[in-house]
């Protein structure tokens, strides 16, 4: 049988503790990018809502809105 223990002093104790430590870091990737996505949807909502002179009131261009969305979800 094949020893799949990694020897190397800061590798993880084994194959599959390697492979626990990729999915977690998966799955906390895929969480971030859902909160992420939830925030921009949000605030596109939101900007979407104002009618153009609210809009022209902050300053506003109804062209500024995705990428002002994708800022305030840090993309």
């Amino acid at each position: 049988m094949t020893d799949l223990t990694v020897h190397h002093p800061s590798a993880p104790a084994s194959v599959l503790e390697a492979l626990r430590v990729g999915i977690e870091a998966a799955k906390e990737s895929f969480r971030d990018y859902r909160r992420r996505r939830e925030v921009y949807l949000r605030t596109l909502r939101e900007l979407r809502a104002y009618r153009p002179h609210e809009l022209a009131d902050l300053r506003i261009q109804s062209d500024d809105i995705e990428r002002l969305a994708r800022e305030q979800a840090g993309w």
